[in-house]
């Protein structure tokens, strides 16, 4: 989606060398997205098992024989110079596995150090998938410190780590003098909370035809919006524009013409 909108981002990741890890390598590259930075750890790929119905998505990851999730270590970001970034993650990274909890947060502990980086995190909990041990709390924990855009959907994400029940207060309880939390409410409003205010989106009203990637295209959105007006309410409401118009029209990952 960074590549319709016309950026050019690099994508830092443990490559699959399966039919369709090889495949989705070549799909990013066909888009413009740079991979020279990405480890061939030559292992297999993942298989994603989405369970539907009318209210949510589970999605659970199954490891076929010789398959791991995604890895990462030391070396994993040993090609990546010192620079300033706009650095966007999630915590999907945030599996249980130990060592690369430990490499991600360690890179990028050293990057905000040394650098004028931002850091975009997607909370992406999925308890369901993942559950939310003391190891892994302690790392979302580490990586909310260092996070100046905290993105989510719901009090089902922000509520676990905020220990609170309501979306708002959760929000407010995450977001910092130098944090601004972006709130998503699935169909509902988002909300742009700081240290002083709290904005809300409200969303659009459009005929939906599928949800699947509305997440995706909002940080997308939000982050092709941030770069250029460095203002989070503007970009929110970019996001928000396009995400509605990406789940009202047809193809695959529509965005608007102008």
């Amino acid at each position: 989606m960074l590549n319709k909108l016309g950026d050019h981002p690099y994508f830092v990741t443990d490559l699959c060398t399966d039919s369709i890890g090889s495949w989705l390598s070549q799909e990013l590259m066909n888009g413009g997205t740079d991979l020279s930075w990405s480890i061939d750890q030559g292992n297999h790929d993942i298989v994603c098992i989405a369970m539907l119905n009318h209210s949510n998505r589970l999605v659970f990851p199954w490891l076929p024989p010789g398959s791991h999730l995604p890895r990462s270590n030391d070396e994993s970001f040993s090609k990546i110079p010192m620079q300033d970034y706009l650095v966007v993650t999630s915590g999907m990274l945030m599996t249980n596995e130990p060592e690369t909890m430990h490499a991600v947060l360690s890179f990028l502990k050293r990057l905000k150090k040394k650098t004028n980086s931002i850091l975009y995190f997607d909370l992406n909990l999925r308890i369901e998938t993942y559950g939310l041990n003391d190891e892994r709390r302690a790392a979302y924990e580490e990586m909310i410190s260092m996070t100046d855009l905290l993105t989510g959907s719901g009090i089902e994400e922000f509520g676990p780590l905020a220990e609170e029940k309501e979306l708002i207060t959760a929000a407010e309880r995450l977001c910092s003098s130098r944090r601004t939390v972006i709130a998503r409410n699935g169909p509902g409003s988002v909300y742009v909370v700081t240290a002083d205010s709290i904005t809300e989106v409200p969303p659009e009203n459009v005929h939906v035809l599928s949800t699947l990637g509305a997440g995706d295209t909002f940080n997308a959105a939000f982050v092709h919006d941030y770069l250029q007006s460095n203002d989070p309410v503007h970009a929110c409401r970019y996001a928000v524009h396009t995400a509605s118009y990406m789940i009202s029209h047809p193809g695959r990952l529509s965005i608007p013409e102008e």
